[in-house]
């Protein structure tokens, strides 16, 4: 991969969207939980599933 990481997303069965980060360059294989990627994430899954706020 010629870029230092990558985010993959997808709808989720039970939640909104599921993701993994994979950072290889930096040793980290996946990691399946990365809050600082969810702050870009949220955003775009908010807007393609229609949510004007979050639901806990």
């Amino acid at each position: 991969m010629p870029l230092r990481g990558g985010v993959v997303s997808a709808r989720g069965e039970g939640c909104d969207f599921v993701s993994r980060c994979f950072y290889p360059k930096c040793g980290i294989d996946e990691d399946p939980v990365t809050g600082s990627a969810h702050c870009i994430m949220v955003p775009c899954w908010a807007k393609k599933l229609i949510k004007k706020s979050a639901c806990c």
